[in-house]
């Protein structure tokens, strides 16, 4: 297992060392651009509350996956937003809330999709009462600090934008080198990362946002750290003094060079040397020691996945509980509707026949007035106009009672709206906390691996040193060998390319070119991570 282990390093080091090769041809020397390029999408249109137009000012919000990315007020009741965002948001939803100028929340059911290049109309609507906005929903934090560019401040009005999960949220102009952004988030938001795009770069410093505020300083790139591992016990600057134990012969074999001292060696070749040239008795038993922990460690971790897992189903079947629960209110909600609209037509049913008898009367009263014709004129004008006066009068009548009807079929209507509109959201909102519960789980299961994976390599580095300061010396080299018949000559120098001859070349220099085994190197190490992607999923 400790040379499988070895081999999957060393691989896993030449891969890397491979990638930095390639970035470094194909770079060319010039500034890399790691920021992803963005383009906009217009959205526009009219807000009307509770059938009128909204008062001027009011505030319309976009969100993107809970993520707050614009804010623009109104005028004349129309609103003009310009959304930002990197090609990667294509296709995501956009969802719009606000605040009226009297502090009411406003949470529009309409959304719509961000396109690259694209312009959307939309009417946002609302009916009903608004509850009062929550003071707490929406808070600032102002990230604030210097910003340097390949060790220069960056120039004036550049833009630095802030991004959390590849999101943008906030961009703002860069002045005397300096910048401070106020990065406005519900509190929902607390905790979450952001990240500084600008300059054609993306920086490696991040933030966390919470309801307060924090300087970072900005710097691409960033400050390098020490390549040199720690000095082993009993360092100088001599190698024999520096690694007791180690066979100098070993040493010349594997690196091809006698190093001056640790500081001359790469982490890389530290690891070879102490891998192939370390000697000592008790390496099985420490061996079988670490692999122990390795397995109860392995154990252990099975274990809080399974948790992770009975947790995940506990939120599925609350989730599904709420469902059920919904669809029966929605039910009740159709049935108490159905109720209303059957005695509704009842109601239209009754008055009909009402009318019909009161017809029936005035006609009989019309053909006994046409039959006597012994009345006077004067009498027949008066009894006509009697009737005239009453048919008017049940005909208004008939009029009122299909407007109060029209009036009640629209109060049901209305109801219904905003009955289906509270089910929809509140179906939404459980979906987003367990859709949130998820992206937690998923973030706790992460850090237990990494913490793993960094136990790991530490048992790794202490049993490397334990091996180390246990081996035996041995002879350095035959003083009478002639000069010519040097082992430091024959062999490559520092590098995996080149020897130490000016101007000659090694053996893999003269297979293939070296832009060639740099592609070669990155298409491995895309690869690999694309396998342990997969293997991941």
């Amino acid at each position: 297992m400790t040379k499988s282990v070895s081999k999957f390093f060393v691989l896993t080091a030449t891969l890397i060392l491979l990638s930095l090769m390639a970035a470094v041809i194909w770079a060319g020397g010039a500034a890399p651009v790691n920021a992803q390029r963005t383009t906009s999408h217009v959205f526009q249109g009219k807000v009307i509350l509770n059938g009128q137009p909204a008062p001027d000012d009011t505030r319309v919000i976009g969100y993107i996956d809970g993520i707050r990315i614009s804010e623009k007020r109104t005028k004349d009741g129309r609103f003009s937003m310009k959304v930002w965002q990197p090609l990667a948001v294509a296709g995501k939803t956009v969802e719009f809330r606000g605040a009226s100028v009297d502090r009411k929340e406003l949470r529009f059911p309409q959304t719509a999709s961000w396109e690259p290049g694209g312009e959307t109309v939309i009417t946002l609507e609302l009916l009903g009462d608004l509850p009062t906005i929550d003071a707490e929903e929406q808070q600032t934090h102002v990230f604030q600090g210097s910003v340097v560019l390949d060790g220069q401040p960056i120039s004036d009005e550049s833009n630095l934008q802030a991004y959390a999960d590849g999101i943008r949220m906030r961009s703002v102009k860069i002045k005397g080198g300096r910048y401070r952004m106020e990065v406005r988030q519900p509190a929902s938001f607390n905790g979450r990362t952001v990240e500084f795009r600008g300059g054609g770069v993306r920086f490696p410093q991040i933030g966390v946002w919470t309801a307060a505020g924090s300087t970072i300083n900005l710097q691409y790139p960033s400050a390098p750290d020490n390549q040199h591992p720690p000095p082993l016990p009993g360092s100088s600057s001599s190698i024999s003094e520096a690694l007791d134990g180690l066979d100098i012969g070993c040493v010349l074999r594997v690196l091809g060079r006698i190093p001056a001292g640790p500081q001359d060696m790469s982490p890389s070749e530290t690891f070879r040397v102490a891998r192939e040239c370390v000697t000592g008795s008790s390496r099985s038993n420490e061996q079988a020691r670490l692999e122990q922990a390795h397995l109860e460690q392995e154990r252990a971790f099975q274990q809080e996945q399974q948790r992770l897992e009975a947790e995940r189903l506990k939120q599925e079947q609350l989730f599904r509980q709420g469902q059920q629960r919904l669809e029966t209110e929605r039910i009740r909600q159709q049935s108490a509707l159905q109720a209303d609209q059957q005695r509704l037509d009842e109601e239209q049913s009754r008055r009909e026949q009402e009318r019909i008898k009161r017809e029936q009367a005035l006609q009989e009263a019309q053909d006994r007035l046409d039959r006597d014709q012994l009345k006077t004129a004067r009498e027949r004008q008066e009894e006509q106009a009697r009737l005239n006066v009453e048919r008017r009068a049940q005909e208004q009548e008939r009029i009122n009672a299909e407007l109060a009807s029209a009036s009640e079929q629209k109060r049901l209507d209305q109801r219904r709206l905003i009955e289906e509109q509270q089910r929809q959201e509140e179906l939404e909102k459980i979906r987003f906390e367990n859709e949130r519960a998820r992206i937690e789980r998923d973030r706790v299961l992460e850090e237990e691996r990494a913490r793993l994976e960094q136990e790991r390599l530490q048992r790794e580095d202490e049993r490397l040193r334990r091996e180390s300061s246990e081996g035996q010396p041995t002879e350095i080299k035959n003083s009478n060998q002639p000069p010519g018949d040097d082992p430091a000559q024959s062999g490559p120098a520092r590098g995996f390319f080149t020897n130490t001859r000016l101007g000659g070349l090694g053996a893999a220099n003269q297979l293939m070119d070296p832009t060639m085994i740099a592609v070669i190197g990155i298409l491995i190490t895309m690869g690999a991570t694309l396998m342990q992607m997969v293997k991941g999923s």
